[in-house]
Order: structure tokens, then C-alpha cells, then sequence
């Protein structure tokens, strides 16, 4: 029993040290910035922003498809106190009705009408009477493909997607370039506590020796000057430990999940400057480009003539004939137009039962004021003008920017050629330090100091590439590659 209960332990111990290795694992970079990525509450809204752009592009490209729509009418009954001689006092009058869209491509509307009336009472048999009416309209340009959104749809449909697309692309990031800061941030507070604990080491081991040698009288100035050195370096050491805690968890915050190393291996950022032709690929710009596309396009619909529509009709109405007192069924068929303030319409038809051919036209004219339409053009000349104004503004940040950049792409290349020198000097400092402890020139103190200042490098040359990283990602920002989509 003893034996199970020390084997089971055993194995118990050993997959939970399995697991805490499993978990000690440093992150990589880029699995942190996908997990970030991922787990941004406000990236996810504004993808959700951005599904419903794409989504009204594709509900406007579609026609309505099949449609149906029934009803009754208004049903009216009646009673007459002094009926002719030889009619029912009672009548039943009704209008249902029907309405059919058939097709997304052709918009065919086909309604019927069934005006019923029944007559009853009076001890005679009820005369009952429907009198049905077809008619069905098509509009010409679907039987030929025609469009569905116009020019200014079109670009008020590409301007709604194009600005929630870069709200995403720059959310994304964003984000990226958060947690690329806060990994500089950490490394930041990793050298200074490394530096501080050396300090801090140094000013115990100078006042442990001052005390062992009495260099100083007990209690005097210099004495209380080393106790008080060694005690701000120890609550700097406890500061600088408290901001990593913090900081750890703001990154553990960003990534949704504990953190425990930083990556071990980060990327080299491939940094350059875009082209000179690249502005028009600049998220800033590329939206009010589309956005003086869009009042132009507004300013051409209101200057110019409406669009002409044409449609084919045809009817088939049933009445009667109160002078020969006989049911009639009329057949027409014709095509109507509106263009601007006119509507015109043409057709021919005839009544089946006695033969007779018509033909018909029709015009109206609507009279508009037109001062309103004025304003309403003076408006839109405004609006170009000023998308004009943004789209200028919007290139001269472009300029400002792209300079900005220039020079910080410039202090990074600094950075690094003084990096590379500051490492070839110490490598030969700690060189000639290992030879001279050897030769006894020098303490194991003094090498300690050499090795630490070569150590020191590797921390700089760490928060170097995050911040190279950083400006890779902004010069990302700054041009996206999948921008320009018209």
C-alpha cells in the first residue's frame, strides 16, 4: 500500500513538474502579438463594424427577389330600407388584392385585383359578381443587366467599408505596437534593476567594509552617508521591482494569458521608407481621396439630368358595361418613361367582346421650384471644395509624417552603428580584463565591473530592436499594403 501511495506521488510530482516546465516556455513575439491580437475587445467590435459595412454593400446590389403581398381591402356590407323594385336589399362589396415581386434580376411586379360584389335577401337568389384585375410592370434596364446602385451609391457604400477596414487595420496595430512598447518597457526595467542591484551590492560591501575597518567614527556624517546610500538604493531596488510587477501584468492584460519570460528570440524588422508613390496609399489619404470622389460624384448627380426610366406594362381589367349592362374584358399593353419633371406613357389595347382597338398617351409635367434646387447645388459645389481642402490637409500631414519618420529611421541607424562600436570596445576591455586578472593586475571585482558593462550592451541591443520593431510596425501603419481598394 505504501509502495502504491509513494509511486503515485511520485508520478504526481513529476507531471507537475512537466507542467510548470511546460508553462515556463518563453512566448514567442509573434504568438504574443496573435494572442493580443485575438483577444482586443475593441478590435472585435470594430471587425464587427466592418462585417456589417461589407454586409449593406451586398443587401444594396440586391434586387428585392420574391415577394408577395395579400389583401382583403375594405369589406363593406349594406343594407337598403327601400330597395328597387326586384333588388336585393343586401350587398356585400370587396377589393382583395394581391402583389408579387418575381425574380432578383428582372424586378417583375405583377398585383391582381378581385373586386367582388354580392347582392342577397329579399327572398330572391343571391347574384354574386367578380370583375378581376391583372397588371404587370417590368422595368426595362433589368431585361438587360442593368445596374442597381448608382455612381453615388457606389461610393458612399466604398467610403463606409474603406473606413471600417483601416479602423481595423489600424486597431490591429495599434494593439501590435502596445505590446512591442511594453515588451521595450519591461526590458527597460529589467536593465535598471540589474544596474541597481550591483549598486546596491557595492554601497553594502563599502559600508560592511567601512564598519569592519572603522574607517569612520560610529554615528559620524561619512557613516551615516554610506547607511543612507545602501538604504535609497535598496527602496529604488523595491521601487524598480514593483513596476515590473506592474508592468507584467499590463502585458499579461494585452496578451489574455500569464506570461512568463520574455521571447527569447525577437525578429529583425525590415525598416524603409515607402516610395515617393506611396502617399496615395496612406490610410489618411486614401479616405479623402474616396471622399472627394463621393461629393464629386454627388455634385455631378445634382447638375446633371435625372436618369431615364423605362417600364412595360400590361393590364387585363374586367368591368361592366352599365349601358348594355355586360361584363367587359379590356386587354392594354404599353411602355411608360419618367425623365426629369416628365412622364410619358404609350400604349394600345381593346375590349375582347365587342372588338374595339385604342390606342393611348399620356404626359406630365411637374413644376419644381427651383430656387430650392440652387441652394441644393451651391451645397454640393461647397462640399467638393472642401473634400478638396481635407484631401490637401490630409497629403501635407502625409509630408509631415513621412519627414518624422525619415528621422527616426535615421536615429535607429545611429543607434545601432553605436552599439556595434560600444560592443567591439567592451569585448576588448573584457578581453584585456580576463588577462590582466590572470597576470594579478587587477581584482575579480574589476572584471566583474568589465563583464557587467558587456552584459549591459546586450540589454541596449535588446531594447534597440523592440523599438526598431516598433517603428517597422508604424512604417506598416503608415502604407498599408492592402489600402487603395477601389
Amino acid at each position: 500500500m505504501r509502495r502504491s501511495l509513494t509511486m503515485g506521488r511520485i508520478f504526481l510530482l513529476l507531471l507537475i513538474l512537466l507542467l510548470s516546465a511546460a508553462s515556463a516556455v518563453a512566448m514567442e513575439l509573434d504568438e504574443m502579438l496573435a494572442r493580443a491580437v485575438q483577444t482586443d475587445a475593441r478590435l472585435q467590435g470594430l471587425s464587427g463594424v466592418l462585417t456589417n459595412a461589407l454586409l449593406n454593400i451586398d443587401k444594396a446590389r440586391l434586387a428585392p427577389g420574391f415577394q408577395m403581398q395579400l389583401s382583403t381591402g375594405q369589406v363593406r356590407l349594406g343594407y337598403s330600407i327601400n330597395p328597387s323594385a326586384g333588388e336585393p336589399p343586401w350587398v356585400v362589396y370587396a377589393e382583395p388584392s394581391g402583389a408579387l415581386v418575381l425574380g432578383r434580376k428582372t424586378e417583375t411586379e405583377v398585383n391582381v385585383q378581385v373586386p367582388f360584389i354580392m347582392e342577397f335577401g329579399g327572398g330572391e337568389t343571391p347574384v354574386a359578381a367578380a370583375l378581376p384585375k391583372v397588371s404587370i410592370r417590368q422595368p426595362v434596364d433589368k431585361l438587360f443587366g442593368g445596374e442597381k446602385l448608382t455612381t453615388v451609391q457606389k461610393r458612399e457604400t466604398l467610403l463606409a467599408a474603406e473606413e471600417a477596414r483601416i479602423d481595423v487595420l489600424k486597431r490591429v496595430s495599434a494593439v501590435e505596437q502596445t505590446v512591442v512598447s511594453q515588451l521595450a518597457a519591461l526590458s527597460g526595467l529589467e536593465k535598471t534593476g540589474k544596474q541597481l542591484e550591483r549598486d546596491f551590492s557595492d554601497a553594502q560591501d563599502a559600508l560592511g567594509q567601512a564598519r569592519e575597518l572603522k574607517t569612520y567614527a560610529e554615528g559620524s556624517a561619512q557613516q551615516r552617508q554610506l547607511e543612507l546610500s545602501a538604504v535609497r538604493l535598496q527602496r529604488e531596488l523595491e521601487l524598480n521591482e514593483l513596476k515590473r510587477e506592474v508592468a507584467w501584468r499590463k502585458l499579461e492584460r494585452l496578451v489574455g494569458e500569464k506570461v512568463d519570460a520574455l521571447p527569447a528570440n525577437l525578429p529583425k524588422p525590415v525598416i524603409e521608407l515607402p516610395g515617393a508613390d506611396m502617399e496615395k496609399r496612406n490610410p489618411v489619404v486614401h479616405l479623402a481621396r474616396l471622399g472627394v470622389d463621393l461629393e464629386e460624384a454627388r455634385l455631378e448627380e445634382e447638375r446633371g439630368p435625372s436618369k431615364p426610366k423605362f417600364y412595360l406594362a400590361g393590364v387585363v381589367n374586367n368591368t361592366v358595361n352599365e349601358f348594355r349592362d355586360e361584363r367587359e374584358t379590356a386587354v392594354s399593353g404599353g411602355v411608360e418613361g419618367e425623365f426629369d419633371d416628365l412622364l410619358l406613357s404609350a400604349g394600345v389595347g381593346g375590349i375582347v367582346e365587342t372588338g374595339t382597338v385604342f390606342v393611348s398617351a399620356g404626359l406630365s409635367w411637374t413644376l419644381r421650384d427651383r430656387k430650392i434646387e440652387s441652394l441644393n447645388l451651391q451645397e454640393r459645389e461647397n462640399a467638393v471644395e472642401v473634400s478638396r481642402w481635407n484631401l490637401a490637409a490630409a497629403r501635407a500631414e502625409y509630408q509631415s509624417n513621412y519627414e518624422l519618420l525619415s528621422l527616426e529611421l535615421e536615429e535607429i541607424e545611429l543607434r545601432r552603428r553605436g552599439l556595434e562600436d560600444d560592443r567591439a570596445l567592451a569585448d576588448l576591455r573584457l578581453a584585456d580584463a580576463k588577462q590582466w586578472l590572470d597576470q594579478g593586475l587587477i581584482s575579480q571585482a574589476e572584471l566583474d565591473e568589465a563583464r557587467w558593462e558587456r552584459d549591459r550592451l546586450d540589454f541596449s541591443e535588446r531594447i534597440l530592436q523592440l523599438d526598431a520593431l516598433l517603428l517597422s510596425s508604424r512604417l506598416e501603419a503608415f502604407t498599408p499594403q492592402d489600402g487603395d481598394k477601389q
